[in-house]
């Protein structure tokens, strides 16, 4: 992407540290997963009616201090990935004296419209880059050259003077998942608002990796596979400057989701679990073949699609982590079929099956969330991962929820969902909303879509 100081003014460029030590944190299996893909953008909007010198003279210093106040206990943010390349060796997460989180602060330079960007309608992507915050890769460990080193957060707030706030947060996924990002962001949040100087209870990170067991050695098969790949292209891209891709937000209000879970119901009577989750997913899964079927030409109605999320195993493992486990705990699911079978009138219905059944399979087993852990790789080598559909955050950790101070959040965007293919679920700013879809597609296709899902809510003609 152009350089933020192309699109805003930067007014301020900190780099904030936590107090000096050296933690460093060995990896489990569930973190050899993350390292060799590219980062998590996120960027939330707040409504700000105040002008450019009340947010240098007030909500700069307060951020800043607050970041410093959280990373007294989150300091494994302000340090780095660690990646040897001799691949018998394993990466870490270290953090020594002397590292820091970067944290600008800009101002928009052009006549932006703050209420077209906060909207659900579509919006070209680029848009959003200049907001999102970078992570790029060090040329190597200052302590050894045999090691690629990468930054594990970055942090940009923008400025809309007299109409709003950006706040955006990249990190490399290595670090931990979305509930561990969540609750660093949450913690941040709350000492920003409340002034206090400390973190207490459910925001206070667990960091003991020795509560992760691995019985069958699996983060070193795993590390095996993934460790011999080439991962410099994941970060030397950024997002780019420009792009034909759309993004837009589909609501799905309580009403609408009773009546997905009833036709599905109504279909199949032995549906079990049917969660919120499965029947958005389901209904958005099968919209989006649709929408490929009247863009693109010669698809094949035999060729398979493949839809796949991933799910926090905190809780399902043997014993249970806890909730503030910091780091990575995701196990993962996916579903296929084919083309026509997912497009025809009981499309729907089919997917509701689909995932509902591997969630079975994977989060219900008898026999624990790793019981054929060992198979993972060789079912995603007959997986075509351009006709996957993967997920990106979940309802769990709603971001529309975490006040600074400035009051509930006007938009949240899941901008990585640009580049990965995926579709991005999040909590609703408002009440009567229960779960928001995120896309990015090519205006071409996000049309189809917009035409494909608002026809199919039409009496639940599915």
């Amino acid at each position: 992407m152009s350089s933020p100081s192309q699109a805003v003014t930067i007014l301020e460029h900190s780099h904030v540290a936590p107090p000096p030590s050296t933690t460093t944190l060995p990896f489990t299996l569930f973190d050899t997963f993350w390292v060799r893909l590219p980062n998590i953008n996120r960027l939330t909007f707040y409504e700000f009616p105040y002008s450019e010198s009340h947010f240098i003279e007030n909500i700069i210093p307060n951020l800043k201090n607050s970041l410093s106040q959280t990373l007294k206990e989150y300091c494994i943010l302000a340090g780095k990935l660690v990646v040897p390349q001799d691949t018998s060796k394993f990466p870490e997460l270290r953090y020594v004296e002397g590292d820091s989180v970067s944290l600008i602060f800009a101002r928009v330079d052009y006549s932006v419209d703050f209420k077209r960007l906060v909207s659900n309608e579509p919006r070209n992507c680029s848009e959003f880059y200049p907001f999102v915050p970078q992570i790029v890769m060090e040329p190597q460990d200052s302590s050894s050259s045999s090691s690629k080193v990468i930054k594990l957060l970055s942090l940009q707030v923008t400025l809309f003077p007299n109409v709003g706030i950006c706040i955006g947060v990249t990190n490399h996924h290595a670090v931990g998942d979305a509930n561990a990002i969540f609750r660093f962001v949450k913690a941040w949040a709350t000492l920003c608002k409340d002034g206090a100087a400390t973190l207490s209870g459910e925001l206070l990170p667990l960091y003991d990796r020795t509560l992760v067991k691995d019985p069958k050695n699996m983060k070193k098969a795993w590390w095996t596979l993934i460790g011999t790949l080439d991962f410099a292209d994941a970060f030397s891209k950024l997002l780019p400057t420009t792009t034909h891709k759309e993004r837009a937000t589909f609501v799905f209000d309580s009403e609408t989701v009773k009546n997905l879970k009833s036709f599905a119901m109504s279909k199949n009577p032995a549906l079990e679990r049917l969660s919120t989750f499965i029947v958005v997913c389901a209904y958005v899964w099968t919209c989006l073949v649709k929408s490929r079927v009247a863009t693109e030409e010669n698809v094949n109605e035999q060729e398979a699609e493949y839809f796949g999320f991933v799910a926090d195993a905190r809780g399902r493992l043997d014993p249970p982590l806890p909730d503030n486990y910091f780091g990575n705990c995701l196990v993962y699911c996916y579903s296929s079929s084919k083309v026509k079978d997912l497009t025809e009138g009981g499309g729907f219905v089919l997917a509701v099956e689909l995932i509902a059944e591997c969630i079975k399979k994977r989060l219900f087993n008898k026999n624990g969330v790793l019981s054929d852990a060992e198979n993972w790789f060789k079912d995603f080598a007959n997986v075509d991962v351009k006709r996957m559909i993967g997920v990106a955050g979940s309802p769990k950790y709603n971001y529309y929820d975490l006040d600074f101070g400035f009051g509930k959040g006007r938009k949240f965007e899941f901008v990585s969902i640009d580049e990965q293919g995926s579709i991005a679920i999040s909590g609703c700013r408002d009440g009567g909303g229960v779960i928001e879809v995120g896309l990015s597609l090519p205006k071409e296709r996000m049309a189809a879509f917009v035409a494909s899902f608002n026809e199919g809510l039409k009496g639940l003609h599915l």
